[in-house]
C-alpha cells in the first residue's frame, strides 16, 4: 500500500492505482479517503492481468462511493423510483433525471 493512504489492509491481489481522489466520498462512513484499485488476476513477468479499475473507500472498503454534491458538498444520494431521478438528501438538488416516456 502507498504511504499516506490509510491503515486498510488490502490483500496481495489488490493494487492501488490512484491514492485519495479529491471530490469523492463514501456513502457509508462519509470518509473522503477514496482510492482507485485493480484486482490482479494473474501476476506475470510480462505484465499483470487485472480487472478494470474501481473505486473503494480507504477507511471502510465500501464500494458505495461517488462525487460530492456540487451544491452542498456532501455525498448522500437518494434514488426516487417514482420520479426516476437521483437527488441529494441534505439539500434536495436533483443530480440525475431520466425521461419517463408514457404511451
Amino acid at each position: 500500500m502507498k504511504s499516506g493512504a490509510t491503515t486498510l489492509n488490502l490483500p496481495d491481489n489488490i493494487k492501488i492505482v490512484r491514492d485519495e481522489i479529491p471530490g469523492l466520498s463514501c456513502g457509508d462512513c462519509k470518509s473522503h479517503k477514496v482510492i482507485q484499485v485493480v484486482f490482479i488476476f494473474i501476476k506475470s513477468k510480462f505484465g499483470d492481468i487485472t480487472s478494470d479499475p474501481f473505486l473503494i473507500c480507504a477507511s471502510c472498503a465500501s464500494q458505495n462511493v461517488g462525487r460530492n454534491c456540487p451544491e452542498c458538498g456532501i455525498f448522500n444520494r437518494v434514488k426516487d423510483d417514482k420520479r426516476d431521478e437521483v437527488y441529494c438528501k441534505p439539500c434536495g438538488l436533483v443530480l440525475t433525471r431520466n425521461k419517463i416516456i408514457q404511451y
